[in-house]
């Protein structure tokens, strides 16, 4: 879920929903009351219901709308949690006397009497920081579905789903629709022919249904009987039951936290629906009245910060901790924490409180008390976890609240632990009782340094088990208290200071490289890599990480070389340094690798850096485009681009799926496809046979054509194919299920679990984007079809490499005749396919004949050096490849 953060000025004397009239209700609400309505009087003139829709259910309904009508506070956000009739209040099951905690021993279906899975009322209460809430008010089902989506599927998930339901009491524009939807799928709540009845309250019944779909093992039992099954269950024996069925399904994904309420969408105009803030940033709250708790801690499940369910009022005169002061008057104070000011009147007088941190205890819109911290520590951050700040080689234990945020461009604004980047002196943290309880950043900040997070040999992780090193001049390694001082080539073994904490490796003199002996890459005659600047090993668990901070440009020197290749020359080279430098731009400020320290990493999951080592040719193009990179609109770009184009580059928008899996989605409109190659127009690249026309073609005049990755083919047979899509689908499902859908009934197909297509029957393009590559193929198994969206899960499905135990190697053959044995990847989705069949017309093969290497978007490295060949200038190549963009400098 994208988090909004807002700077919203809120006083104190707006604590009550004033925003809509008490007589009026969202159409939401309006439609749930004509539903129910019109639904009771059907009933009663004969209308044939379903077994589990009671006519006390019915009348129960009736008497909550009444209460909605009468209620005085009801606001565009009407919470699903309501104040009940005592009629309703009389007949909702308050406690766990439907909780059968112990089993009948003889009841070889559930655990064991010693081992009840469930937790009692008492010690769920104990469990709690204050008063539960929702003892007396019913549960709704579409509450209820909410609760048990969010236990399933993360939020993205659940708003990324098709939706499959076809119920008339709910729509998309509903707040309940997608839950459920994702419970519908999920098969643990249905609902009644074309009725879901999302605002009725859930039955004893209805909760034992949802038991026997989850939890068949019995862990979790209710005492149901002709007596109770009809009775509406209370919110907060709901939760109970939730929480217990968490712990017996083992989900861990709905966390429990607590956080005081500042602003909701009832009491403040400038909130989206659905919206609050807390103490500690913002959250969603769908279908939850929040109004009611501003300025108390509440205790709360929630998952993607998502409120999944309120559990208790922990605290109705909270101390609000570390929060920062815009001013202080002489009868009131305003601060700031969580995206939102608040201003409580206060009798005494804070002088020179402006721009400090505090704990402000309040209570109803006044604070009772404030405490503000002085003691502050600044300087550079060299890296960030949960738990820790390390400064100046100094390790800050952080406060279990602690809090960041920004002055460094207006108003104060909130801010994540990510925004303060490592390597920088950017933020003053300011202490409590020794501890970092907040930082506030002070300043803005270029990327003058870089430091790097190197990863093993092969690229496969971060933790090394050891490391070994040793320098071109003498160098000295200091841990903790402890220095170490070396001669030139002497090596250090990072076991013997491992005990004295994090450790860092310096040259005592300028232009001394470290190498370390423990990593491999291709540096000439196997050489082990050696970095510029200074080397940190930092203590993990299973070994060490290591990071190398170096000077940007001189960053890029080992970029260039390990990402286009010096024999495409110093101009080639100077377009390289300029998109990456433009790249890293951008990767510097996402901060990514902070919690080892690091900006970036040294693998294409940034930029493949020091690879290969820096040359006179990577200098010279560095240096002569010292600080120029490629903007649009005045912001840098993210300057995207990859080996070798198929004589067209893909629009990103068709290759890449948005943040929350839709796909396609806009591309930037500096990243569209484009044509890479003079003579006859193909037509239109997304039908079928123009692709396949255009793919064959090895004759084109393309500014890629004179290289190996051009023109490719490979051929494998059906069962090679199969093996390597089924060792492969879980993995990619996981990672993407809205971008992997199984055919279910007919041509519907649907996002669901699946490891496996059987044996492969047949592949088929169903959706190119406009450059000719695959968007969308079907895979056709005899177990399972499944549709497979963007261009990198198709790629990794169909991955050219032995999966059969005693299968060959595949190969993948190249325009210039050479060829690449088990390709980690098909080297591009730009393909087309020639199938063989057998006579009984069962597919034994595949020959793919391909373009290109690489994801297609934005510019061509080898097209690169093409471009340069026919004569291009390096503003055509930069026009030609990023459209609308301009080159500018940035300074340090």
């Amino acid at each position: 879920m994208k988090i909004v953060f807002f700077h919203i000025k809120q006083s104190s004397t707006k604590h009550s929903s004033t925003k809509h009239s008490p007589t009026k209700h969202s159409p939401t609400i309006q439609r749930a009351k004509q539903n129910h309505l019109e639904r009771a009087f059907l009933y009663t003139k004969g209308r044939p219901f379903f077994s589990f829709f009671s006519l006390r259910r019915v009348l129960i309904a009736a008497l909550i709308l009444i209460c909605i009508s009468a209620s005085d506070s009801i606001g565009a956000h009407r919470s699903t949690l309501l104040r009940p009739a005592a009629a309703v209040t009389q007949a909702v099951l308050q406690t766990a006397d439907a909780i059968d905690t112990a089993p009948d021993a003889s009841d070889t279906s559930g655990p064991s009497a010693a081992q009840p899975m469930f937790v009692s009322s008492e010690a769920f209460s104990e469990s709690l920081k204050g008063a539960r809430i929702g003892d007396s008010l019913p549960v709704s089902r579409a509450m209820a579905a909410k609760m048990l989506a969010l236990a399933f599927f993360s939020e993205n998930h659940i708003e990324s789903m098709d939706r499959e339901i076809s119920f008339t009491d709910t729509t998309p524009d509903d707040w309940f629709d997608k839950y459920i939807n994702a419970v519908w799928v999920q098969g643990c709540m249905k609902g009644g022919g074309d009725i879901f009845e999302p605002n009725a309250p859930l039955l004893l019944e209805q909760v034992q249904a949802v038991l026997t779909a989850l939890d068949p093992g019995h862990k979790i039992r209710l005492k149901i009987s002709d007596a109770n099954k009809s009775k509406p269950v209370s919110y907060a024996l709901w939760t109970e039951i939730y929480q217990n069925l968490l712990r017996a399904l083992q989900i861990q994904d709905v966390q429990m936290t607590d956080f005081i309420v500042l602003a909701a969408a009832g009491n403040n105009r400038q909130l989206k629906d659905w919206y609050m803030i807390s103490d500690i940033g913002p959250y969603h709250h769908a279908g939850l009245n929040m109004d009611s708790y501003i300025d108390k801690r509440i205790q709360i499940l929630e998952r993607d910060n998502e409120i999944a369910a309120l559990l208790s009022v922990a605290d109705t005169s909270p101390w609000m901790a570390n929060a920062y002061i815009v001013s202080a008057e002489a009868h009131s104070v305003t601060v700031f924490s969580g995206g939102v000011e608040r201003t409580y009147e206060y009798a005494k007088t804070l002088a020179d409180a402006a721009g400090k941190i505090c704990d402000i205890r309040i209570q109803g819109g006044k604070a009772l008390d404030v405490q503000i911290m002085s003691d502050n520590v600044s300087g550079a951050v060299m890296r960030t976890s949960a738990t820790e700040i390390e400064i100046n080689q100094q390790a800050l234990v952080r406060n279990p609240n602690f809090k960041v945020y920004s002055v460094a461009d207006g108003p104060v604004k909130w801010k994540d632990m990510k925004n303060i980047i490592v390597g920088t002196d950017m933020a003053v943290f300011v202490l409590k009782d020794g501890r970092a309880c907040a930082g506030v950043i002070t300043k803005n900040v270029s990327p003058v340094k870089i430091r790097i997070a190197l990863q093993t040999t092969g690229f496969e992780g971060f933790i090394h088990k050891s490391v070994k090193l040793t320098c071109s001049t003498a160098y000295t390694v200091t841990a903790g208290s402890k220095e170490k001082h070396l001669k030139a080539g002497e090596i250090f073994n990072a076991d013997e200071l491992a005990r004295q904490g994090r450790m860092f490796v310096k040259p005592d003199k300028n232009g001394g490289m470290i190498e370390i002996k423990t990593i491999a890459r291709n540096w000439p005659g196997g050489q082990s890599p050696a970095y510029a600047g200074a080397v940190e090993i930092g203590l993990e668990a299973g070994g060490y990480s290591l990071v190398n901070e170096l000077p940007l440009e001189e960053y890029l020197y080992a970029v260039v070389p390990s990402e286009m290749p010096e024999s495409n020359g110093l101009d080639a080279a100077k377009v390289q340094a300029v998109t990456a430098r433009s790249y890293a731009f951008n990767q510097f400020y996402e901060n990514r690798f902070h919690q080892y320290g690091a900006n970036v990493d040294d693998s294409v999951s940034c930029q493949v850096y020091n690879n290969i080592p820096a040359s006179d040719v990577s200098r010279k193009a560095v240096d002569a485009t010292k600080g120029l990179v490629l903007t649009d609109d005045g912001q840098v770009i993210s300057a995207n681009f990859f080996s070798t184009s198929s004589g067209m580059t893909a629009s990103s928008g068709e290759v890449w799926a948005s943040p929350t899996k839709e796909f396609p989605t806009a591309s930037s409109p500096y990243l569209v496809s484009a044509k890479q190659y003079a003579g006859p127009d193909y037509g239109d690249l997304s039908q079928e046979e123009n692709a396949a026309a255009f793919l064959k073609e090895s004759g084109l005049d393309s500014f890629d054509s004179g290289f190996s990755w051009f023109r490719w083919t490979v051929d494998m047979s059906a069962a090679e194919l199969a093996a390597s899509i089924n060792a492969n689908l879980k993995a990619r499902y996981e990672a993407a299920p809205a971008l992997i859908k199984t055919r279910q009934d007919g041509e519907v197909y649907r996002s669901r679990p699946i490891d496996s297509i059987g044996a492969l029957l047949d592949l088929q393009v169903t959706k190119r984007g406009a450059g000719g590559n695959i968007m969308e193929l079907k895979i056709i198994g005899d177990k399972a079809v499944i549709l497979v969206e963007t261009e990198y899960n198709i790629r990794y499905l169909l991955r050219p490499s032995r999966y059969l135990k005693d299968g060959k190697a595949i190969t993948v053959n190249r325009c210039d005749g050479t060829f690449v044995e088990n390709y980690t990847l098909m080297p591009s989705a730009f393909f087309t396919m020639d199938k063989a069949f057998n006579p009984d017309g069962a597919l034994t093969g595949v020959k793919f004949y391909g373009g290109g290497n690489g994801h297609g978007v934005g510019m061509s490295q080898n097209g690169v050096k093409g471009m340069i060949d026919s004569g291009s200038s390096l503003p055509e190549i930069f026009t030609h490849y990023y459209p609308g963009t301009e080159l500018k400098k940035i300074e340090a």
